[in-house]
């Protein structure tokens, strides 16, 4: 449990690096919205290929040793990030280092739920994931801010992410012994009974939800800069008050006992996202940030949901979640980027509440369906 903590705290960290450094990328680059969206797009493409290949990686490696490389991952990506401006084709390796953190990325998702799921009872399970989340969630909160005092002291984006390489070293370093000794024996995934169409709107139900909180962590300061006129200055505040609300909600969830309740749980967090969202975008920009909030509780209860509901392959349902998860991220990205340059990133922000009502009907036809389909999905 503490390799999953500290390692989603480094991935957490570094993966919300990006949304702030993401304007001075394209501005330093001379980059359109529409190229820069690959900075995103490829990232979440090599998760996906992680995420297919899972299946031949997962029983060689483990998830204890899959967590472990994933850090060495990530850390080679966030150091080569650090170096791009020395280089030549300078948009060509911003790509290319982009999939090499990508897949670290992609890695230590997997293998984190996994290893949460395996070593929870389902009695703290939901807790146990809001406690693995929380810790994403102050990974949020803090880079933002360190970047921001970062950049007041070097002025430069690619010194930081030199600087920030060391962080999955360290953790690595930690959590070197965690694991050592124990045998890990090659096992194939018990399989969950549903064919792939069947598996889908299980992953539309994280798919969607995470696309939509995606747009408003990477786009949010470009949205407030551009279409609301803030300073950078007020917008990284912002988006600072949207990972503070991160944080705070997943660490009150993971003290509540909700086992139970998690499936009614996640419908009013995507009712309270679809009000904060247009509240912020109609009457006061700061509701936006409040969206951390109504979001915090989603995806920790998501996963208690699914893998309650599949005790017997909760490993072939994470990665067909996962999958489709990574596959719906590039289409986000390339889509908002495009649309940012056709219409302007005031009305490709609406994307959020698009992404969330599709999650909204997803769920609400399962939880539907449980109660006269043959394979049970009980609303929890």
């Amino acid at each position: 449990m503490i390799l999953a903590y500290l390692s989603l705290f480094a991935m957490g960290y570094l993966d919300n690096s990006r949304g702030p450094a993401y304007p001075l990328i394209l501005k330093d680059l001379n980059l359109t919205p529409a190229m820069g969206s690959w900075f995103f797009s490829l990232s979440s493409l090599a998760g996906l290929i992680v995420y297919l290949t899972a299946k031949h990686w997962l029983p060689v490696l483990g998830v204890v040793r899959g967590t472990k490389l994933s850090l060495l991952i990530m850390a080679l990506g966030t150091f080569a990030m650090g170096v791009l401006p020395e280089l030549p084709y300078q948009y060509f390796f911003l790509l290319f280092f982009s999939m090499i953190f990508g897949i670290g990325q992609g890695l230590s998702t997997y293998c984190m739920n996994l290893l949460v799921a395996e070593a929870s009872s389902p009695e703290v399970r939901s807790r146990a994931f809001s406690a693995l989340h929380s810790c994403y969630g102050v990974a949020s909160f803090v880079a933002p801010l360190v970047f921001s005092f970062f950049l007041n002291w070097q002025n430069n984006w690619s010194s930081f992410y030199l600087v920030m390489s060391a962080l999955p070293l360290v953790v690595w370093v930690m959590v070197f012994k965690v694991g050592r000794g124990v045998k890990h024996e090659q096992k194939e995934a018990i399989q969950s009974g549903l064919s792939f169409l069947q598996r889908i709107p299980y992953g539309g139900v994280f798919s969607f939800y995470v696309a939509s909180e995606i747009v408003i962590s990477s786009r949010l300061v470009y949205f407030l800069t551009e279409g609301r006129q803030f300073s950078s200055d007020d917008a990284s505040k912002c988006l600072s008050l949207f990972f503070l609300s991160l944080m705070a909600g997943r660490m009150l969830f993971a003290f509540l006992p909700m086992r139970g309740k998690s499936y009614y749980a996640m419908i009013l967090s995507l009712i309270l996202t679809i009000i904060t969202f247009f509240l912020g975008y109609y009457f006061n920009p700061w509701f936006l940030g409040l969206l951390g909030g109504t979001m915090s509780f989603y995806f920790p209860m998501g996963m208690d949901w699914l893998t309650s509901n599949f005790e017997k392959g909760r490993e072939q349902m994470i990665g067909s979640t996962m999958t489709q998860v990574g596959f719906l991220l590039i289409v986000m990205h390339i889509f908002f980027g495009k649309l940012a340059s056709m219409v302007g990133v005031e009305k490709a922000l609406l994307m959020c509440p698009i992404l969330t009502s599709i999650s909204l009907v997803f769920l609400l036809v399962l939880g539907r369906k449980s109660s006269s389909d043959d394979r049970p999905l009980r609303p929890l």
